[in-house]
């Protein structure tokens, strides 16, 4: 996490506009490593709650409920499926039995 904060403070103290209004002396200075580690822990420590809000947020508010929805979703089609494939073997074996049962009835006339 420290990596990628400074890594972005580094983004952003390089990239041409802030460049262009900053004088040199305040450039060398937030481009040293112990000053731009410092910003980057404090930009840090204060941009991190406010993300790691969001994310929850985000979670709780969209993730959370879609996963839900598509697990009962999932789940209510899988009993569907099920239901059908016990009907399915339900009447293949009164197929199979009443098959049985005339070859009995045949075989008792004969």
């Amino acid at each position: 996490m420290h990596f990628l904060s400074v890594f972005f403070f580094f983004l952003i103290l390089t990239s041409p506009l802030v460049l262009k209004a900053l004088p040199n002396e305040i450039e060398r200075l937030l481009l040293r490593p112990d000053v731009s580690s410092h910003v980057a822990r404090t930009f840090s420590s204060a941009v991190t709650p406010i993300i790691e809000r969001h994310v929850k947020e985000a979670i709780n508010t969209t993730l959370i409920p879609a996963y839900t929805a598509q697990s009962s979703s999932m789940h209510q089609e899988l009993s569907r499926e099920i239901h059908a494939e016990m009907l399915n073997i339900k009447k293949e074996v009164i197929a199979w039995q009443s098959e049985a049962l005339r070859g009995q009835e045949v075989g008792l006339l004969i």
